[in-house]
């Protein structure tokens, strides 16, 4: 015992079963699954962002703005075609069954 050195103290830990230390990691596995499975990263800080709708992923980006490109041009065919429409004379033929009204003019 002449050779022992000071070097610091001990601070004990309460020691954890196997179990115990097993069940902790596979909950903590999980989590991070469900939450890279929702939000894409395992980083909480971020999908506490992605959460509140403060930060969009990438693919969320490129989603969205190929929706708004296809809305544009969902309506420029619609405009193309109300115009188009507009301009286009139906040719109408009377009909002999149904009855023609006319204005006359108003007397006292």
């Amino acid at each position: 015992m002449g050779d022992i050195e000071f070097v610091g103290r001990v601070s004990p830990k309460s020691l954890k079963s196997w179990g115990e230390q097993f069940k902790e990691e596979r909950d903590q596995l999980l989590a991070d699954q469900k939450r890279f499975a929702k939000y894409g990263t395992n980083n909480p800080k971020l999908a506490a962002l992605m959460a509140s709708g403060q930060l969009m992923p990438a693919a969320e980006l490129v989603r969205v703005r190929e929706e708004e490109v296809r809305q544009a041009a969902a309506f420029e065919a619609a405009v193309q075609s109300e115009q188009s429409h507009s301009r286009t004379r139906i040719p109408r033929e009377k009909v002999e069954s149904a009855p023609v009204f006319s204005r006359e003019p108003f007397s006292e």
